[in-house]
């Protein structure tokens, strides 16, 4: 069977070379194990890419080059001694490096940031959470105008029948729907006052789920901003004079504050640092993430996400060079089709290759993959016309409210008319 494949696919072969720099978690070698055993996210790529285009028909053998960069500018001789040079840091979807063939294998988007939690005085920490109402006082404020428009729709079908909970005066009226729209938004009602028609029931039952959800919605805004600004004091902005660490050979985007940059050889070095307060921030790119705690967004034990570096950061490519242009073909075709398989072999090779004696140096972690954003956008627009299309609402329920409660009256006059003129024609 390897026969026919190498016949199709000359690539397939038992001897392919590929070299290789020691960069932590793309590939690397292991202190206790061969110097010349690879491991790492490319690695397992690689591993993926020769598994399916040969059908296990291949063998490759990595050597490790410590000065990579200065070979490919300088030794002419190494893309004549190996197939394959690796990793390669460049421009987003180049197909060049130094006027040679270049394959990007993964594309970084994204840096995550950790900070240490560290206690807060009391008279900070109500600051913190002062701001943070400010911050999300549009919340707020759809939260108290929508229960406006529910108590007035409740008080609208309830003040004919059970006008001892909502009284038949208008501004009486609409202020005890209110009152009760909201008390039941925040705790499901006290129970003072109850719709008792069919309709209005309904209309509690559809206004309770909307404004519980709402009113939690303005609760965990405001834990999360309070949680988040606990890092740093202010969402977590890099200060001058703030130490950031990161494994050596991150490309980490350009702070242009004074934050002192702190390169560590193994993750472990790194998160035993940053459990130490060594350092004040840890920074991984995203495939890291996924590789050592298979999740894009873990949480790391006493530390919070504080910052997700997308705005800062713009995007890298990290590829392999060769002379061998069908076999980078071979390569780009596979990434292209599969072009989000990265992350999930970054997980499957983490899961492979780490030991459990490695994950618990790098300490706890709980996965999130669940990350909520509150939908309000920085223009006011939204939700002026939220709060407009409301008072219209409300201003219709009032103007029906006053056509009915008209009606009934003339309709009791009308009864009373007919009462006495029946008691007169029976005198």
């Amino acid at each position: 069977r390897c026969h026919k494949v190498r016949e199709i696919n000359p690539y397939c072969r038992d001897n392919l070379t590929v070299a290789f720099k020691n960069v932590i978690p793309y590939c690397y070698t292991k202190k206790e194990g061969n110097e010349n055993e690879a491991y790492g996210i490319l690695k397992g790529l690689i591993k993926t890419i020769f598994d399916t285009c040969c059908l296990g028909c291949y063998g490759i053998k990595y050597t490790e080059i410590t000065d990579l960069e200065n070979q490919l500018l300088h030794n002419q001789d190494l893309l004549s001694t190996y197939d394959l040079v690796l990793p390669v840091r460049n421009k987003p979807d180049s197909q060049t490096y130094n006027t040679k063939a270049y394959t990007e294998l993964l594309q970084i988007h994204k840096i995550l940031s950790y900070s240490q939690i560290h206690r807060m005085r009391a008279d900070t920490l109500l600051k913190v959470l002062m701001r943070a109402s400010v911050e999300y006082y549009p919340l707020f404020a759809v939260g108290i105008v929508m229960a406006f428009c529910a108590g007035a729709i409740v008080w609208l079908l309830e003040f004919w029948n059970n006008k001892e909970q909502f009284p038949r005066q208008i501004v009486q009226g609409i202020i005890e729907g209110w009152w009760w729209a909201y008390i039941s938004m925040t705790t499901v009602g006290y129970g003072d006052k109850t719709p008792k028609s069919i309709p209005a029931r309904l209309i509690a039952v559809v206004w309770i789920l909307f404004g519980i959800t709402l009113f939690n919605m303005y609760t965990a805004s405001l834990t999360s901003i309070v949680t988040t600004t606990m890092a740093f004091g202010h969402n977590g902005d890099f200060q001058a004079n703030k130490i950031l660490g990161h494994l050596s050979g991150t490309d980490i985007f350009e702070s242009g504050d004074d934050v002192i940059h702190k390169e560590y050889e193994t993750f472990e070095q790194l998160t035993k640092a940053f459990r130490k307060d060594q350092i004040n921030i840890l920074a991984m790119e995203e495939h890291a993430s996924f590789y050592y705690y298979n999740s894009t967004s873990p949480r790391l034990e006493g530390a919070v996400v504080v910052q997700k570096m997308e705005d800062h950061f713009s995007s890298k490519g990290l590829g392999v060079v060769s002379k061998h242009k069908r076999l980078l073909e071979m390569l780009r075709s596979f990434v292209e089709a599969n072009e989000d398989l990265s992350l999930s072999i970054a997980k499957r090779t983490g899961k492979m290759e780490l030991t459990k004696d490695e994950i618990f140096e790098m300490g706890h972690v709980h996965a999130d993959e669940f990350q909520f954003e509150i939908p309000f956008p920085d223009s006011p627009r939204l939700i002026l016309i939220t709060v407009a299309g409301t008072l219209f609402v409300v201003f219709v329920c009032i103007l029906i409210a006053m056509f009915v409660r008209k009606a009934q009256e003339k309709r009791e006059e009308r009864k009373c008319l007919i009462a006495s003129q029946s008691y007169k024609m029976t005198e």
